[in-house]
């Protein structure tokens, strides 16, 4: 993109050169490629006669300064899209979307019911989702200072006017991001709890499931044929 502009920066000094060479009329110098009347040969003169440094200079100038100011009106513009595009690969591009609670539910240090209960949330409660596991059964939300995890069938969130159970389905709709749990997130939030160090008693990621193969084809049990029909 850079290259690209300087290449229009330098036509628009040349156009600029080419117009500033002509004659106040309109019309090109004739070229000297003939011996002049001195003796003296002028074919290795400009075919632009006769050359003027200062209008020379006078392009270059604008042509600079309007290559100045393309890239002051360009660069907010290229300075956003670098910012997207930042956003959208760190996560950052998703909303965080409100919600309120079904019931009385704990909010917990992780995705799951073995991790600890930071605190109950009521029911009825206004919470803020910030993203969710791939498989949308738990999610990150915050309440009261709090910031924990919380299971997804207890949180209902505004979707097409009204309120509805936080799903796989709506998640996306909303804008809500897939977002992982790791060792950062619990350090970040739960640095100095009294749990805090127990963090690989705790932690149980899932162990993929093996694929059993399919049984070949067998072929089946041999029978009496069946006799014609009549």
């Amino acid at each position: 993109m850079i290259r690209l502009r300087r290449h229009r920066a330098a036509t628009a000094y040349q156009a600029a050169a080419f117009r500033l060479s002509r004659s106040p009329s309109g019309q090109d110098h004739p070229r000297r490629d003939t011996p002049s009347t001195n003796g003296h040969n002028c074919a290795y003169r400009s075919h632009y006669w006769p050359f003027r440094p200062d209008r020379v200079k006078m392009a270059t100038d604008k042509g600079r300064a309007a290559f100045g100011a393309e890239m002051v009106m360009r660069t907010p513009l290229i300075c956003a899209l670098a910012l997207f595009t930042c956003a959208l690969f760190t996560g950052a591009a998703f909303a965080a979307v409100p919600g309120v609670t079904t019931a009385n539910v704990n909010l917990r240090a992780g995705p799951g019911t073995s991790y600890p209960a930071l605190l109950t949330v009521p029911n009825r409660s206004p919470i803020v989702t910030y993203g969710c596991l791939a498989a949308y059964n738990w999610c990150d939300v915050s309440w009261g200072g709090e910031r924990g995890w919380m299971s997804a069938s207890y949180i209902d969130v505004t979707y097409q006017g009204r309120l509805r159970t936080l799903t796989a389905t709506i998640a996306p709709a909303l804008g809500i991001a897939v977002v992982p749990f790791n060792r950062n997130y619990w350090n970040r939030y739960y640095s100095g709890r009294p749990w805090y160090r127990d963090w690989d008693r705790y932690y149980r990621p899932r162990r993929p499931v093996a694929v059993q193969p399919l049984p070949p084809n067998r072929p089946p049990p041999a029978g009496r044929p069946r006799p014609p029909r009549p």
